[in-house]
């Protein structure tokens, strides 16, 4: 029976293997889609240590494509497919972020690393307020910006306003200081301008009566007065306004992702909107989209060149069609110089261990594993075709054993035997001719035999002729020759050990 937690891993997994078929599979590449079927296979034979990092692997194949359209690392690594699913999604760091093309990264909100709401230090809020009873302009901030908007739009139709041209992004609420400082010394130098040139200030005012330009300057004055007034004010507040900002900026952004892990819908979310860019002048944006074609950075030019060449080796693993190749048509891998060392040193160290592996082998089955001891520190470790090669091996190897176990139980005995022949006793020369006299006894009766059966293969030739057939007749002589013939063997074995009784 499965665990709870095994069927809820395979609930999941069956979720996300119907989601691939209907959304991730139309959607890949050509070339991705081999990969993709071979990492299924992969998942779908993993075992139970494994299906936590199959899911996650599987969610992060199904970001790659949604995010990016392509495979990327791990999955587009071929020596990946033999590797433990856990320590894949252990040494997965992430795809880096690419930069803006203005070189400024706009100001984005902070994200919090935990969903926990903390109370945050509060900066106490320092103002620095004077009492100003005569000037009643300064009794809210609303007026301040509602000076600052009709002087600039006054001085805005000046001729002169050209030498301090406004670039960037200016903040709707006229908060800035430096912004404001800039407003005021445009007014300074429209005032100046108007003292010493009363003609050509009320020419480019439009004006229609020329009998306002006095009141028109006293004006411009009493509002240069004012804002000067109310400049300290504003610098005094900024550091606390935005302090005040940044807090509530980072409270929202807590609330926001703590409502979001409460409630997680099953409608995926929306793609977050792209980053705002900083208004560019119109000089910089056509030097951008219009850059020169000769490049004259060597860095530039070395990157360019290391994008071909890495485009070159690419192609090498794919057909002409687009299709992925095979495991045995790709190409070697390009390993570094200290992990092609590290390798050749693991294959040494293991084949010096299969070897002893193999003098310690008595022929027990499964045991021997030399190829898996072999290449265990070289990066094949649990390879299919490692567990085959070891079967095929070993019953080369058990064929090879028992035929010297055999040889060696052979050759104890005939070891066995010619000590115990080897050995000469010492005997009486009683013994001696009791000896002799019992083989001489011996060898009269084998020479009794042997006439016995020259008389015996005689008569039958004489009378069995006629009677029995000629094929009946002749296997019987062939057989009383081989009886005469052994007769014969063990007569000169005789006649040897009487000769040696008295050497």
């Amino acid at each position: 029976m499965k665990d709870l937690s095994e069927e809820l891993l395979d609930r999941h997994f069956r979720q996300q293997l119907a989601s691939y078929k209907y959304a991730d599979q139309a959607r890949a590449k050509q070339s991705d889609r081999p990969i993709m079927a071979r990492w299924i296979k992969i998942f779908e034979k993993a075992p139970l240590s494994e299906k936590l990092a199959r899911n996650s692997l599987m969610l992060l194949m199904h970001g790659h494509l949604k995010d990016f359209g392509v495979l990327k690392e791990p999955f587009t690594d071929v020596r990946n497919y033999s590797r433990n699913l856990n320590v894949i999604l252990d040494e997965y760091r992430g795809q880096p972020c690419k930069k803006l093309a203005t070189g400024k990264s706009p100001t984005l909100l902070k994200k919090c690393s935990t969903q926990i709401l903390r109370p945050r230090k509060l900066e106490p809020i320092k103002e620095v307020s004077e009492q100003s009873e005569n000037d009643p302009t300064t009794s809210s901030f609303a007026s301040i910006v509602t000076i600052i908007r009709k002087t600039n739009t006054r001085s805005s139709d000046s001729k002169d306003s050209q030498v301090y041209p406004r670039t960037g992004f200016e903040s709707p609420n006229g908060a800035d200081s430096h912004t404001v400082k800039k407003r005021v010394e445009l007014l300074e130098y429209e005032l100046s301008r108007n003292k010493q040139h009363p003609s050509s200030s009320t020419f480019n005012r439009d004006a229609p009566d020329s009998g306002r330009t006095h009141s028109s300057s006293s004006l411009s004055q009493e509002k240069l007065i004012k804002i000067t007034n109310v400049i300290d004010q504003v610098n005094r507040r900024s550091s606390a306004v935005k302090n005040l900002r940044d807090c509530f900026e980072e409270m929202a952004e807590r609330l926001k992702n703590t409502i979001e892990s409460k409630y997680k819908s099953k409608i995926p979310p929306p793609k977050p909107p792209k980053k705002i860019h900083k208004d560019v002048p119109a000089e910089r944006a056509s030097a951008q989209c219009h850059s020169p074609i000769g490049v004259t950075d060597p860095t530039v030019q070395g990157l360019l060149m290391r994008r071909e060449q890495l485009r070159v080796q690419c192609l090498a693993y794919y057909n002409s069609d687009g299709t992925m190749k095979d495991v045995m048509d790709m190409p070697d891998l390009s390993m570094d110089t200290m992990k092609a060392e590290q390798r050749v040193r693991g294959f040494i160290v293991g084949a010096y261990k299969a070897l002893e592996r193999l003098k310690r082998w008595r022929g027990k089955s499964k045991r021997l594993r030399f190829f898996q001891t072999c290449f265990q520190k070289f990066g094949l470790r649990n390879f299919w075709e490692l567990q085959a090669l070891d079967r095929r091996f070993e019953r080369v190897a058990l064929k090879w054993y028992r035929h010297k176990v055999m040889a060696c139980l052979q050759n104890t005995w005939l070891t066995y035997r010619r000590s115990i022949l080897a050995q000469k006793l010492s005997y009486d020369e009683d013994d001696l001719q009791q000896m002799r006299h019992q083989i001489e006894l011996q060898e009269e009766l084998q020479r009794e035999r042997m006439v016995h059966l020259a008389k015996i293969m005689e008569l039958c030739r004489s009378n069995c002729h006629g009677i029995v057939t000629h094929k009946v007749l002749s296997k019987m002589l062939d057989r009383l020759e081989d009886e005469h013939d052994q007769l014969a063997r063990d007569l000169k074995s005789l006649l040897r050990q009487k000769d040696q009784l008295f050497q």
